[in-house]
Parts: C-alpha cells; structure tokens; sequence
C-alpha cells in the first residue's frame, strides 16, 4: 500500500484519536483547542496531524466556529493536506476546503452544503494547471445534517456517556455522503507510557464502505475516563501492519 493512501486512511480515523476532548457540553463557548498527534504505521512514525478549533464568531447570520487540521509527512512521498470547515452549535458542517499537495500535484476542492435546498455546491481546482470546475450533489432527504471527518468527532464527544451503540453517524468523506458506525462503547483500562494502569472508553466502531485496497474496516479507539476525556489511542488494522495516531510528544 502506498503511504499515501496510508496517510488518507489515517484522517479517516483522526475523528478516533480526537474524539471527546471536550469536558464539557459541546457550545461554541468552549474554548479554542489545539492538538498535535502522530501518526504511526508498523511502528515508524510517518506524518503529523495538528488539529485547532477557533473561538465563535458570525458568518452569514450565524454564529460559527472554524475547524483545521493539517496532516504532512515526507516519508517515501511528500504529502500535506489542509482542512477547514465552518459549524454550528451541533457541529454541523456548512462550508468545507480541502488542499492537498502530494507529489507536488495540489488539489483545492470547496463544499457549500445548502440543508434547505438539498444540496452540495463543489467548486474543484487544480492550480497548477490552471483548471477549475463546478458541480453539486445531492443530500439525502433522511440524512438532512453532515459533518466531516473532524467535525464529527465533536458531535460524538456529547454522546459518549449516553450514546446507545450501535448507531451510525452521517459523513462527507472523500467527496462522498456515507455514515460511519459506531458498533460498541466500554469502560476499560490500558497500560500508559510509565506503565500504569489507566481507565479509558473503549470504542469500536466500522466503516462500512470501500476505501483502499489492503485497509481494514474496523477501528478502535481509547479515551481517558475521566473529566479530561483525553484521547490516549486509536488503531486500525491493515493487511499488512496497522496503523496508529497517538498524542505527539512533547
């Protein structure tokens, strides 16, 4: 498998690592956050992802708070890739940029998502080759609210003590609408890096859609049991290897 497509599958389960930072209820009152994780396949370390979250301000008459994450790594290829997006109280998503830069081949793509209408505006660019198209998809009339693949961590946070597993959480991944299920949540402990024992949520969760050859489906992700909540690990079995996003040393 190529590190590339290791490092796609890696922001598909950032929403693992950083699931549930919040000690409190998910308002746009909550302070700004920054987080910074490693991201590990076979043991090696092979990128970064740094993760921040803006206080509240108006946009368009409405209250929003701005979410990025930025994932690079120069292993065997160069690779970085930026995203923004814009969200509600619920951490609905509204507004999406995505850039990435692999090989030095950039790709900016936009989504405005139109809940009313039922719709996604795209706007698609490649700037080097002077090429930009626009298209729109539609929303489905069931799943009528969406967050990314950051934003729905957030979202997840509020329900981590009352969440009744299985339930399947509404994404917009890769270009696509799909859900992702949570299948189970559990109290547990695990060793920590001075080898004690530490009380965490376990949660495993599926991801029932193709993503790349030779990638698993199943996740797992463990999160401090405590008023912190802080993410300790999330994991993802590959064909060969597994792939890992831990807290980055300091």
């Amino acid at each position: 498998m190529k590190i590339a497509e290791i490092r796609r599958v890696a922001l598909l389960i950032t929403f693992a690592i950083i699931a549930t930072v919040f000690a409190g209820e998910p308002e746009l009152s909550v302070p700004a956050l920054n987080l910074s994780y490693d991201v590990l396949y076979g043991g090696y370390k092979i990128g970064e992802i740094d993760i921040t979250q803006s206080q509240p301000f108006q946009h368009e008459n409405r209250t929003v708070s701005e979410l990025e994450c930025r994932i690079e790594s120069s292993v065997l290829i160069d690779h970085q890739g930026f995203y923004r997006s814009l969200v509600d109280s619920q951490y609905t998503v509204f507004y999406l940029r995505t850039d990435i830069t692999t090989a030095g081949k950039r790709k900016i793509e936009e989504y405005w998502f139109d809940y009313d209408k039922g719709i996604i505006r795209i706007k698609t660019e490649f700037p080097q080759r002077g090429e930009s198209s626009n298209s729109q998809k539609d929303i489905s009339q069931t799943d009528r609210t969406y967050f990314d693949s950051i934003s729905m961590v957030f979202r997840l946070r509020e329900a981590l003590d009352t969440l009744e597993a299985p339930i399947y959480i509404p994404v917009f991944v890769y270009s696509r609408l799909d859900s992702i299920l949570i299948k189970s949540i559990n109290t547990t402990s695990i060793e920590d890096s001075n080898g004690k024992s530490r009380p965490v949520k376990h949660v495993a969760g599926y991801i029932p859609f193709d993503t790349f050859p030779g990638v698993g489906r199943e996740f797992e992700i463990y999160i401090s049991d405590d008023s912190e909540k802080i993410p300790v690990k999330a994991e993802m079995r590959m064909a060969l290897g597994r792939v890992e996003i831990i807290p980055r040393r300091r």
